[in-house]
């Protein structure tokens, strides 16, 4: 086949949820450049990327676009003669040849994509620690998988996805441990399958501690050193920065205070102009620059319980001094609250099941009544979270045919008896006696009205009906005879025979 030629049209742009994210390894690919090294560069599909090859005197023009099944992954759709075929997710055959061709790709039995570094001393884990994460494709249960590695907190996770949705995970402490769980790849060292032993990796992570960073906090003082972390990490991402009012101000307000800790995205709004919204696309940048000049992330929870942030300029950040700058913005996102006491409530919930009523009094000048309240909304809500929407109650008044049926029921001899003389103190109603149990009553009014109220409505207003109530129990007397204290004669008999012995 005649050497063929590809022009590229357009650029395309990285999406960081694409080209970062799970799927990852789909959005990248490998060109080797001959040379003396023989080096291996990454190559990305970007998004909307179009280029155009000749085959056969024909102008085929290929698009990367993303796939309808899955946004989250690689779509193709090559056009020809104002013809495009539908978004697919893999290449023909004709056009794996060329792309291949432009790319040089090279296919091999695994290829493990590494996103990020993580450090330690681990000597399992050769070096590599929590933030570690890689990826490879492989198949699990017979089906074609991506399998997400990571290393969180020491403990090494492995989350395998299919069509986008992930299916189960294993933990261990060990690669190797994890691996023998899944119950696959069993010939491979874990550590292998993690890409950690790969020679560019290890180079990274035997790294001296000072040489991961372009400066440390002792070195913020030198102008020098921080303008390199800032125009390697802020002017390179093509972010706005004419509106900084003093950028290094953030490092040296950091320096002179006294806790080590300080809060994002706080902290940087303190460098912005006033009521300025700071993107994500911003935030992801200083971050980047912060790991860079030795600061470290403490949160002592997870991003989607909240999304402050807490970073440390210490050296071992693990150390983390609890009493000063945490409790400091805790009491001061407490009462710059605008949201009432409910909003105060939901930003302690965040913490009220973490420390003892005695420390939060002390530290947030908060009531046991408010922190009782956090901590009924953390169970209820989750910590931090929005209350769960009540729903509406719709109250429906009752017809006035119903409560006529009903007043007309009871104005019956045959359902009540009414009283001669005693009246309801509240409504000034005379007293009805029922004739029979308030069930009986009820089935007789259901026979009488089939479609009048129901049977809640119906006790419920015989409840609430203070005049309506059952027989008293005059203890056999009249009613005048008991209204005048009269008692009855229950030993009559004994008194007879007594007074008709003695005469």
């Amino acid at each position: 086949m005649s050497q063929q030629f590809i022009n590229l049209i357009t650029e395309g742009i990285l999406v960081s949820d694409l080209h970062y994210g799970v799927f990852v390894r789909n959005w990248w690919v490998q060109k080797t450049i001959k040379n003396s090294k023989n080096q291996i560069l990454p190559i990305s599909y970007r998004l909307y990327m179009r280029v155009t090859c000749k085959l056969n005197n024909e102008l085929f023009t290929l698009s990367i676009v993303q796939s309808i099944t899955n946004p989250l992954q690689l779509g193709f759709v090559c056009t020809c003669k104002e013809k495009s075929t539908e978004i697919m997710t893999s290449t023909s055959a004709a056009k794996i040849l060329y792309i291949k061709k432009y790319l040089n790709e090279k296919l091999k039995p695994f290829s493990v994509v590494i996103t990020s570094i993580g450090y330690s001393d681990n000597n399992e884990l050769n070096g590599a620690g929590s933030g570690f994460s890689s990826s490879i494709i492989t198949r699990f249960q017979g089906k074609q998988s991506i399998i997400l590695q990571q290393i969180k907190n020491n403990v090494c996770v492995l989350d395998i996805y299919q069509e986008s949705k992930k299916i189960i995970q294993y933990q261990d402490e060990t690669p190797n441990n994890v691996w023998k769980k899944s119950g696959i790849n069993k010939k491979y060292n874990g550590n292998d399958l993690f890409g950690i032993t790969h020679p560019i990796v290890q180079s990274i992570l035997h790294q001296s501690p000072i040489n991961r960073h372009i400066c440390m906090p002792n070195e913020w003082n030198n102008s020098d050193y921080l303008q390199q972390a800032f125009d390697r990490h802020i002017k390179s991402r093509k972010i706005t920065t004419s509106i900084l009012l003093d950028w290094k101000s953030l490092f040296d307000d950091w320096l002179l205070q006294k806790s080590t800790i300080i809060q994002i995205p706080k902290s940087l709004q303190k460098i912005y102009p006033n009521n300025y919204q700071i993107c994500e696309k911003e935030l992801r940048a200083w971050k980047v620059m912060l790991k860079s000049c030795g600061c470290s992330d403490v949160t002592p929870f997870e991003k989607d319980v909240s999304d402050i942030e807490f970073w440390s300029r210490a050296i071992d950040p693990s150390v983390i001094d609890n009493s000063d700058l945490f409790w400091e913005n805790f009491q001061v996102a407490l009462k710059n609250n605008k949201r009432g006491i409910a909003g105060k409530i939901r930003i302690l919930s965040i913490i009220a099941n973490k420390f003892c009523y005695k420390d939060l009094r002390e530290k947030l000048q908060v009531g046991s009544t408010s922190i009782n309240s956090a901590c009924k909304h953390a169970r209820l809500n989750g910590p931090g979270a929005p209350p769960i929407s009540k729903p509406q109650r719709t109250v429906h008044y009752m017809s006035e045919i119903k409560e006529k049926e009903f007043e007309l029921f009871f104005q019956d001899k045959s359902n009540v008896s009414m009283s001669s003389y005693k009246v309801d103190a509240k409504t000034n109603l005379p007293i009805l006696y029922l004739q029979d149990q308030k069930q009986a009553l009820w089935y007789k009014f259901e026979e009488l009205y089939p479609n009048g109220m129901k049977k809640t409505s119906f006790m419920a207003r015989l409840t609430n009906c203070n005049h309506i109530k059952y027989q008293e129990d005059l203890g056999g007397l009249c009613s005048i005879c008991n209204d005048y204290g009269f008692e009855a004669f229950q030993n009559l008999m004994a008194i007879v025979r007594n007074t008709f012995m003695t005469k």
